[in-house]
């Protein structure tokens, strides 16, 4: 069976989230019942790297060097994909007046890093998106959270982090910073956020303290 089948067995459609018709399908297609939780998590970062490969060097660290096409590029997917999702699934929870909305921001969105500007910029957006929500659907009888985990240990964060750019940009950070987050901790850390509708998801959880003192060691 091949990949499309297989998702659609399981009732997963893919789509681009930078394209409203892909959402205004899958809103259309929702035939199964009440919504209980949505989570978003849309993100994109441009990254080149050049050198050679004993010596590789991001060459993005300037936001001068982007075209308006790849800071563009950026925000469709990270930001406005985000939103585009939370309005289609707003419609429905709105209207059965119940059900959670996650919104998956980073802490990126904290304390943005050289390169990154872009990345930074719409997540703190997402993160917005995700705190109004909260007060908007209070009156629905619904609920939302922000979710700021780490690098969850996934195949695409591997292979990320397999790039002699990315070794070289990691090695500037202590290892329990980039310490790779079990797909299965970052899971239950939703599922009970969900459940007890907290305002906000962090994992691990020692980000909590730069969440409060993000504004004295940004």
């Amino acid at each position: 069976m091949n990949r499309a089948r297989w998702l659609e067995a399981l009732g997963i459609r893919e789509g681009d989230v930078a394209d409203e018709r892909n959402l205004r399908e899958a809103e259309r297609l929702h035939t199964a019942g009440r919504v209980m939780s949505v989570r978003t998590s849309a993100g994109l970062v441009e990254a080149r790297v050049q050198g050679s490969h004993a010596r590789p060097h991001l060459v993005e660290l300037a936001v001068d060097t982007w075209t308006d096409e790849q800071w563009h590029a950026v925000l469709d997917v990270t930001l406005t994909g985000t939103f585009r999702c939370t309005r289609a699934a707003l419609r429905i929870l709105c209207a059965q007046s119940s059900g959670v909305i996650v919104n998956n921001a980073s802490v990126l969105g904290w304390r943005a890093q050289a390169g990154q500007a872009h990345y930074a910029a719409a997540k703190a957006g997402v993160e917005q998106i995700g705190r109004a929500l909260r007060t908007e659907l209070s009156i629905h009888g619904a609920s939302a959270s922000v979710a700021y985990l780490g690098f969850i240990d996934t195949e695409m964060v591997r292979e990320a982090f397999a790039q002699p750019g990315a070794q070289k940009a990691e090695e500037m950070f202590p290892s329990f910073v980039t310490k790779r987050l079990k797909p299965s901790v970052a899971g239950t850390a939703i599922v009970d956020g969900i459940q007890s509708r907290a305002p906000t998801i962090i994992r691990p959880r020692w980000w909590r303290i730069y969440s409060v003192l993000r504004g004295i060691l940004s």
